[in-house]
């Protein structure tokens, strides 16, 4: 049996992080051996019959491609998906302020207008009477635009109890 060699030493060697290389051990990819609970050691024979020499640094000068497929972790997949759904969201908030009547109207704004409680305005909401935007999970906003055509459904069925 070769040199053995750790996760530091096996990561400056391939040119990949500490975390790349403990990846690839749980993935099974990159045989090692725990002599204690704390410590990890990777033969110096097993870069090679796992393909990892000289392909993991092919890897990193073509950017982690292989046949044309990037490859990523989990966690940058979330971090491109999160920015994509924050741009979007932004697009879309600006789309509405930019649009006639002022925007969009906060659950206040629109009880004040209505001259009802929030909760009613929340029902209207969830029950799909009032059209609305949710920017954010505890964010709601509602079309000013939707009022107008609103006006006269949101206050159907609506019993004086609801009034404020």
């Amino acid at each position: 049996m070769g040199a053995m060699l750790t996760v530091n030493e096996v990561a400056k060697r391939l040119g990949v992080s500490r975390e790349t290389v403990y990846q690839w051990i749980r993935n099974g990819r990159l045989p090692s051996v725990r002599p204690s609970r704390r410590v990890i050691r990777i033969p110096e024979e097993a870069l090679e019959h796992a393909g990892l020499g000289r392909a993991a640094q092919a890897n990193l000068e073509t950017g982690d491609q292989q046949d044309g497929v990037v490859v990523i972790t989990a966690g940058q997949l979330t971090r491109i998906v999160e920015r994509a759904v924050r741009r979007a969201v932004q697009e879309a908030l600006a789309a509405h302020t930019s649009g006639a009547n002022g925007g969009l109207l906060t659950v206040n704004e629109v009880a004040q207008r209505f001259g009802v409680d929030r909760e009613t305005v929340y029902r209207w909401v969830k029950e799909g009477r009032l059209p609305s935007v949710r920017p954010s999970p505890r964010a709601i906003r509602i079309p000013a635009t939707a009022l107008e055509s609103a006006d006269g459904r949101a206050t159907e069925g609506g019993s004086s109890n609801e009034q404020h």
